[in-house]
């Protein structure tokens, strides 16, 4: 006769569902917002357990298997914080090249509180960070990002993560893409204000009377919010090819 599963072989699946989501949660963007209310992002963390759970069941430990130990749990965090963290690249990425963007115009004085990070950013920044959440809901990378998480579960089943280890090389390496989404967002601006501090440091050696330092900061501010303008049409392109590549990059980080 077969004996009847006990109560920690169903507890044992849903801890590692539910450690697995949490870690996700805590630095996804949008749904891992600061300004987020910790009860809501507890109901998010309880409702997506329970709509995973069924689907990866089939790959979770086994009945009559004992209750995970820390090591496992830890290991579900990791996975859920390494998925998340790839996006939150991308966004730490944009930020950079606003805050660049606004030193070079002027604007390193006038600064914000960062709603995510809750530091001190220039308002530039914040715009930038602003319209690539904007961008990033209208084109349903939330909800890829879900089908990522739900993805995870069958390459790497609930309660095995800690065989996995940290990937630091590769982790690094994504980190690195952050400067590279920063410097494709302020290289356009950055040009364009180091052609126009040269333009007027050649007018201010030939012409000494004329009052270059006066109308310097204007000119600069000018141009480069002429040049911010005209490269805003090309971002939700720039955009999606960045999140695409950080969903591609949580997968790789995730499969041996």
């Amino acid at each position: 006769m077969t004996p009847e599963p006990s109560l920690a072989a169903y507890i044992a699946p849903i801890m590692c569902v539910g450690a697995r989501v949490s870690g996700w949660l805590t630095f996804t963007p949008f749904l891992g917002h600061a300004a987020i209310p910790p009860s809501v992002k507890a109901i998010l963390t309880l409702g997506l357990t329970v709509l995973l759970y069924p689907v990866v069941a089939a790959g979770a430990p086994a009945p009559g298997s004992p209750m995970p130990g820390p090591l496992v749990i830890a290991g579900e965090l990791v996975v859920g914080m390494i998925m998340g963290l790839c996006m939150q690249l991308v966004f730490e990425g944009i930020q950079l090249g606003g805050t660049v963007i606004g030193t070079q115009l002027g604007f390193s004085m006038a600064n914000l509180i960062d709603p995510m990070s809750q530091m001190e950013t220039t308002v530039v920044a914040v715009f930038h960070q602003t319209i690539a959440l904007l961008m990033f809901l209208q084109m349903d990378v939330h909800h890829s990002l879900v089908q990522a998480l739900a993805r995870s579960f069958r390459y790497l089943p609930a309660g095995t993560a800690f065989r996995l280890g940290v990937p630091a090389p590769q982790l690094l390496h994504a980190a690195a893409g952050m400067w590279l989404v920063a410097l494709e967002i302020a290289a356009p601006v950055m040009l364009a204000t180091m052609l126009t501090d040269m333009t007027l440091a050649f007018i201010s050696r030939t012409s000494p009377q004329l009052p270059v330092m006066l109308v310097g900061f204007s000119v600069k501010g000018m141009l480069g919010f002429a040049v911010l303008a005209s490269t805003v049409a090309f971002w939700p392109w720039m955009f999606e090819r960045h999140f695409l590549a950080a969903l591609g990059t949580a997968e790789r980080l995730l499969v041996k």
